[in-house]
């Protein structure tokens, strides 16, 4: 004889329950459809998940989505940037460790000193890391023998923005001239 859990530990509530009875049941008649799109639900756990969204709307009892389910608009994540940046500007590394909302990344960078225009700005979320030129010496010597310039001289950028946009961070390094190799530094 299975026994109820009382009302008090229970996850999800009545409302929750009723609405995702309605999207199963819509979905197996072929009439749920997908929010932006407009097509049709054919997916057991995207009907859940709809039903589930709605009870929560509802004002239903229901635990809040899973972290990667919320999406940002552009405006909260340029804020985020922003916040994030300006906590890492003229702060080490080691304090820059201390707050886990910003994960920085290196590129070990190889630089032909006679093209290389050192005056020539970084884009927004990078820095450069002078005291970390000898991991980027050692991260570019590893593998294939390769033909280096003389007098090549190595720096670390640290990027401290998203992940996401270290795009912007690859377009300046292979558009800047004298910037001979690069590689991201794996620790």
């Amino acid at each position: 004889m299975a026994r109820k859990k009382p009302a008090s530990k229970r996850k999800y509530g009545k409302k929750a329950s009723e609405k995702v009875e309605r999207a199963m049941h819509e979905m197996k008649r072929g009439k749920l459809k997908s929010g932006r799109s407009g097509k049709k639900v054919t997916s057991r756990e995207q009907a859940i998940a709809i039903g589930l969204s709605q009870a929560r709307r509802a004002g239903g009892k229901v635990p809040p989505p899973p972290a990667h389910a919320t999406k940002k608009s552009p405006a909260q994540l340029d804020r985020e940037i922003a916040d994030a940046l300006s906590w890492s500007r003229g702060r080490s590394h080691a304090t820059m460790a201390a707050k886990p909302t910003v994960d920085a990344n290196l590129f070990a960078i190889e630089i032909d000193p006679s093209e290389f225009d050192a005056s020539r700005k970084l884009p927004d979320g990078a820095t450069w890391r002078d005291d970390l030129g000898h991991l980027a010496e050692a991260e570019l010597s590893r593998g294939r023998t390769y033909r280096r310039p003389q007098g090549a001289g190595y720096r670390v950028i640290e990027w401290a923005g998203y992940r996401a946009a270290v795009g912007r961070l690859l377009d300046w390094l292979e558009a800047t001239a004298g910037v001979t190799r690069y590689a991201e530094i794996f620790e």
